[in-house]
């Protein structure tokens, strides 16, 4: 197999760009994700391919999918004194969910299509 300093040499010469990424099938869509990790990779690429449409979607935390509720406590079938125990321990876990901040989103995704294929980057802050 040739190293990958050979593969980016002989590319070069022939003046064709090579983009380094990773194969992820997720939910039955196959995208190929740059290595870069990086939203401005994926423009960068788009300008060099003539491609003028890049994809992108923000997804915040869902405060409540972090707290602990009554529910998942019966789920867990403590018992009174094991309950008394913790009770007070989830209710200032609780508090101190309600007091992050929510509303900056965690995860980019961003892709754009190139020859049928989808090209793309998942940033997560």
């Amino acid at each position: 197999m040739h190293t990958e300093d050979e593969l980016l040499k002989y590319a070069k010469e022939l003046d064709i760009d090579c983009v380094n990424v990773s194969y992820e099938n997720e939910n039955k869509n196959k995208i190929l994700y740059l290595k870069m990790r990086d939203i401005f990779g994926v423009i960068d690429f788009a300008k060099k391919k003539g491609i003028d449409t890049i994809f992108y979607e923000y997804i915040p935390f869902e405060q409540e999918s972090f707290k602990i509720y009554e529910e998942t406590i019966d789920y867990l079938n403590y018992n009174s004194d094991e309950y008394n125990f913790i009770k007070d321990k989830i209710e200032a876990y609780n508090d101190s969910i309600d007091e992050e901040d929510f509303d900056k989103p965690i995860t980019l995704n961003g892709y754009c299509i190139y020859q049928g294929q989808m090209i793309g980057v998942i940033e997560i802050d």
